[in-house]
């Protein structure tokens, strides 16, 4: 059975420090902002799957917006700098990511 995901995208060129901070602000954000939704609500209580990428180079970064509903975050540390993506949740096996690799530490 294919559970609700959120995917967060990270940007390539930040810090693992960085990217550590802009992954829990892009999960808590990206629930705030889809938080009446009932897909939101369904994943929340459900099945709270996050699945983190790291786009390859900037470009790939910017255009994973097109997947799907999603908010862009910034960091005010590093000048207002867009680290991350946070997805609504989706029914979805990763195909939709299959180009954004896994952020592996």
């Amino acid at each position: 059975m294919n559970k609700l995901k959120m995917h967060i995208v990270i940007r390539p060129d930040i810090s693992i420090e960085a990217a550590i901070i802009a992954v829990s602000h892009a999960s808590l954000g990206t629930y705030l902002t889809f938080e009446k939704d009932e897909v939101m609500q369904n994943w929340k209580n459900n099945s709270f799957v996050k699945i983190i990428h790291k786009a390859i180079n900037r470009e790939q970064f910017i255009s994973c917006r097109n997947i799907g509903p999603h908010r862009v975050f910034t960091e005010s540390t590093l000048d207002n700098l867009e680290v991350s993506v946070g997805f609504k949740p989706m029914i979805i096996d990763s195909y939709k990511f299959k180009d954004i690799p896994l952020w592996i530490l």
